[in-house]
Parts: structure tokens; C-alpha cells; sequence
């Protein structure tokens, strides 16, 4: 027999649809940010890995006494370094460089170049490479460039200073090309 002292304690169905119906509500709130933050995480990703295959054009072009271009492809997203083999009898001639960060990449699923903008800081022979290339020097010298890659959503911008071919990556749309030249007259 059973007695009102005697009941039992559970939940009823009311209060576990509450609880279900709650947990679906905060999941529909937290998962569209946690998507988002992987998103930002891997434009993140693919504009440092524009900057590593810069910063590698730099030092091939220094240690091996060539000109070296990382040549960007905005159609299909992709990158990749090529220098020139035979800087003395062949300088119009670049060939792909096969490993390493020079080797040819691509922009993730979803990503593309926004913007590319490149400023020769030598003038380029005809024929040469696609104004779509920035060029490193052996004197540590390079073009002037600014490569925007974006989501759609966020964009991260790839600076390259002339004056010493250095590299940085910073979030967001960089419009002016950057310019690492002191005036001292000024």
C-alpha cells in the first residue's frame, strides 16, 4: 500500500522537456560563435602561412643570390615561390621551388584574396612574372605589398615592407601600402 509519506522522488516529463528545451536554446546560442571562431581561427591561419612562404621568399632570395616571387593566383587561391635558377645566363627564366614553405598552396575552402596590391620597387622586364607577384631581392630588398585574404566575414591583411622585404600579418583590411623608409630630412 502506498502512502503519502512513502512517495518516491523523480522528475516528471514536464520538468525534463524544461530542461531539454533549455539546453537546446543555450546550444542554438554558444554553437553559432564556436563555428565562428573557427572560422576567424583558419583566415588566421591561411594568411600566416602567405606570410611564412614571404618572410621564406626573403631568405631564399638572400642565401642563394637570386631574385625570388611569391606569385598569388586570385582566381583560385593559390600561391607559391618561384625564383630564378640561372640568375646569370637565364634572369628572365624562374622555376618553382618544390618543398618547404614555397611550395605551392592554396587558400582553404571559403577563403580568397580580397585585395592584392603590389608596388615594384624595381622596374620589371617585359615578360617577366605577373604583376600579381611580389618580388624579393638578394640585397634583402623587395616590392612594396599588401595581400588581403578574407572569409567573406573578417579579413587579415600580409604587409610587405620594401626596404628590408620584412613581413606581418595584422587583422583586418589594410588599404595603404606600407612604406618602412625614414625621412631624416624631415
Amino acid at each position: 500500500m502506498w502512502s503519502i509519506g512513502n512517495r518516491q522522488k523523480a522528475f516528471t516529463l514536464v520538468e525534463l522537456i524544461v530542461v531539454v528545451v533549455l539546453v537546446a536554446v543555450l546550444a542554438g546560442m554558444i554553437a553559432p560563435r564556436l563555428w565562428g571562431a573557427g572560422r576567424t581561427a583558419s583566415l588566421r591561419a591561411a594568411a600566416r602561412r602567405v606570410q611564412v612562404a614571404a618572410q621564406y621568399a626573403r631568405d631564399f632570395a638572400a642565401t642563394r643570390r637570386c631574385d625570388c616571387r611569391l606569385v598569388l593566383d586570385p582566381q583560385t587561391g593559390q600561391f607559391q615561390l618561384v625564383y630564378q635558377a640561372d640568375p646569370e645566363d637565364r634572369p628572365d627564366h624562374f622555376e618553382p621551388i618544390q618543398g618547404g614553405p614555397g611550395k605551392a598552396d592554396r587558400l582553404e575552402s571559403g577563403l580568397h584574396f580580397a585585395d592584392i596590391r603590389v608596388e615594384p620597387s624595381l622596374p620589371r622586364e617585359d615578360g617577366e612574372i605577373s604583376d600579381q607577384s611580389i618580388a624579393f631581392y638578394p640585397s634583402g630588398r623587395s616590392d612594396a605589398a599588401v595581400v588581403q585574404i578574407t572569409d567573406g566575414r573578417g579579413t587579415c591583411s600580409v604587409l610587405v615592407f620594401p626596404s628590408r622585404g620584412r613581413c606581418r600579418m595584422v587583422e583586418g583590411a589594410v588599404e595603404q601600402l606600407p612604406d618602412d623608409q625614414l625621412d631624416l630630412d624631415a
